[in-house]
């Protein structure tokens, strides 16, 4: 078995910019984000929520016929 010394020097030859495993608590998403880590995932759900949403909205939208579709436009495109 390998020393800790070693099993580091053996990973920055073979994976060029390796730094060792990052500590999960400081370097999280939740830190970067400036929230708890109880926080995160509803934030993340709920932006991912709103985008989904966001996306419905525009496909109504289209199939309303107020946007056009990206369909419509290559075909457009296609007839000049």
């Amino acid at each position: 078995m390998t020393n800790a010394k070693e099993t580091a020097r053996r990973n920055r030859v073979l994976f060029p910019g390796y730094e060792g495993i990052p500590d999960p608590v400081s370097s999280s998403p939740a830190r970067e984000t400036g929230r708890t880590l109880e926080e995160y995932p509803t934030a993340v759900l709920s932006r991912e929520v709103a985008a989904r949403e966001a996306s419905d909205a525009k496909m109504g939208a289209r199939a309303a016929g107020s946007l056009p579709s990206n369909r419509s436009r290559t075909s457009a495109s296609a007839d000049l």
